[in-house]
């Protein structure tokens, strides 16, 4: 993998991939299929596989939830820092990103950095990492994301 990691996540519920991680690199944006082997009560990861390459810079991403209104086809968001935007993209069954088919969320957004979900209420927070004073912002009206998948065996 590249030196620097922009965010790790599960691929949720529903998708070929489920529970299987997957990572993307500030600045690269190389995006990889992570292996895991379990390690007591976390794992290790023991392989990478890179799939794809993502512009701008990623900070972070996240699957936006099935259902959620303005995203008739599965995404995740993806915070990208080195180009003050945030943005989404279609996603395959394996859950990996389609770089042709980015479209801005956020555009002229000052140095916005990772991405999740809330579980309780589907609002999607991300933060600004860059010049003080860094904030969190929160976006409402998603759909609650399922509960986590199992973890990987």
């Amino acid at each position: 993998m590249d030196s620097s990691i922009g965010g790790v996540g599960f691929v949720p519920k529903g998708y070929a991939a489920e529970g299987q991680m997957r990572g993307v690199t500030w600045s690269a944006g190389n995006w990889f299929h992570l292996d895991l082997k379990p390690d007591g009560a976390s794992w290790n990861v023991t392989g990478a596989t890179k799939i794809t390459t993502l512009p701008n810079g990623p900070g972070g991403f996240a699957y936006v939830p099935a259902g959620s209104p303005g995203f008739p086809k599965e995404r995740i968001i993806l915070s990208e820092w080195s180009a003050d935007s945030v943005a989404t993209y279609e996603v395959d069954g394996q859950g990996d990103p389609q770089p042709a088919t980015r479209k801005p969320f956020f555009e002229k957004f000052t140095k916005p950095w990772g991405a999740y979900f809330d579980p309780a209420t589907g609002d999607f927070l991300f933060l600004t990492w860059g010049p003080a004073p860094d904030r969190v912002f929160v976006v409402q009206g998603f759909s609650k994301p399922p509960p986590p998948p199992p973890p990987p065996k």
